[in-house]
């Protein structure tokens, strides 16, 4: 078994492993089992290609990403292992994405700062006149204030009982927003140029 949950999660989220079976291996000579190399390798394999296939985006996400990508410089930064990533440009249409950052690429997760500098230096672009949207506060919404950048949050259910602080707490370099639907090219310059 492994030691703990934190352990996976660096060996998927922090190794850039673009392999199934080197996943495999890597998570085979990290565990303490004694139930055999095969059902790890099984599940391990299992695991890898259920990613591919339930990779997925809302449709409204799509919808903007599609309004703001020809106004505005796009980046992607994402906690995620090479299987979802694969699939992830495989399903959708990314032209015009100019920032690529994955954790599994660069060793480091959200919400750690590092992730959004290495994201802002991609794009070649300033701190104060970016802006990140996302669902989760700590991950995607802290991390970007801290490195000077302006934020959207458009919490999910789970966040939302978070959502009144943050607010109250970031008037000036953020905006909370119901429903991913709300957000406008409008609202992010406004973001950007008060």
């Amino acid at each position: 078994k492994l030691e703990d949950t934190t352990q996976l999660r660096d060996i998927l989220f922090k190794r850039n492993i673009t392999d199934v079976d080197e996943m495999a291996s890597v998570i085979e000579s990290n565990c303490k089992s004694e139930i055999g190399t095969y059902w790890i390798r099984h599940h391990v394999q299992e695991s890898w290609h259920r990613q591919r296939d339930e990779t997925y985006a809302f449709s409204k996400t799509l919808k903007i990403f599609g309004q703001i990508k020809d106004d505005f410089r796009v980046g992607i930064i994402s906690n995620c292992s090479h299987p979802f990533r694969m699939s992830f440009g495989d399903k959708f249409d990314l032209h015009g994405v100019e920032a690529f950052v994955y954790s599994y690429q660069e060793s480091i997760m959200k919400p750690d700062p590092k992730l959004y500098r290495i994201a802002l230096d991609k794009a070649n672009a300033f701190p104060e006149l970016s802006v990140m949207i996302g669902d989760d506060y700590e991950n995607d919404i802290l991390p970007a204030l801290e490195v000077g950048m302006k934020a959207i949050w458009v919490p999910t259910p789970k966040e939302l009982k978070k959502s009144i602080s943050y607010h109250e707490s970031n008037p000036s370099t953020s905006v909370l927003l119901s429903t991913v639907s709300e957000l406008t090219t409008q609202l992010i310059e406004n973001l950007i140029y008060e």
